[in-house]
């Protein structure tokens, strides 16, 4: 991938206004790129811990049946991020 389009996401994210498929090529990029430009390194650490948090929890979850999630309470993270969009869809609407 481009540096320049790295740079790019890097700002975005640093700024809050980053999508969630602008963070999931952040992770990619770190996760899998070998010959990190010196100006872009600095972030490697904390994009590279997110990628793999994000593989555990997948197999974490589905490493259990759907009863025991429902007894330990415990969402897919698409699910939140449904929930969470759709609060803050309702936030919005509070404000109009």
């Amino acid at each position: 991938m481009d540096s320049k389009r790295i740079e790019l996401l890097l700002e975005r994210y640093w700024n809050c206004v980053s999508t969630l498929e602008e963070e999931a090529e952040l992770r990619e990029y770190y996760s899998t790129t070998e010959e990190i430009p010196e100006h872009l390194k600095q972030a490697a650490p904390l994009f590279r811990f997110f990628n793999k948090e994000t593989e555990i929890l997948e197999i974490a979850y589905y490493a259990i049946d759907d009863t025991a999630r429902d007894e330990l309470g415990l969402f897919h993270y698409s699910d939140i991020l449904a929930e969470g969009i759709g609060s803050i869809k309702r936030f919005g609407e509070l404000g109009d």
